[in-house]
C-alpha cells in the first residue's frame, strides 16, 4: 500500500482544500498538499496536527465542492464527503 504522502497513479496537482473539523476547535483546517484527481476526488495528504480532529484522515479520497466563504478573496475547495466507487 502507498503511503499517505505518495502519490496515486492518474492523480496530479497539488492543491489545498478545506477539511471540517470535529474536535470543537475551528470548524475548518486548510490541508496542506492534497493531490488533485479526477473531476472533485481529493486524496487528502500529510497529518493532522496535534490536537486536531478532522471528519476526514490524510490517504482517504474525498468529494469536494468549491465554496465562497465569507470575508475569503478567493473561492477554496471544501471535503464535503468520502469518495466511494
Amino acid at each position: 500500500m502507498a503511503g499517505t504522502d505518495e502519490p496515486l497513479e492518474g492523480f496530479g496537482e497539488v492543491c489545498d482544500v478545506l477539511v471540517p473539523r470535529i474536535d470543537g476547535g475551528n470548524e475548518l483546517h486548510l490541508a496542506q498538499g492534497v493531490q488533485l484527481g479526477p473531476t472533485d476526488r481529493f486524496r487528502l495528504l500529510g497529518a493532522v496536527p496535534l490536537g486536531q480532529r478532522w471528519a476526514y484522515q490524510p490517504g482517504e479520497i474525498v468529494r469536494c465542492t468549491i465554496k465562497v466563504f465569507s470575508g475569503m478573496k478567493e473561492a477554496h475547495w471544501l471535503a464535503t464527503g468520502r469518495y466511494t466507487a
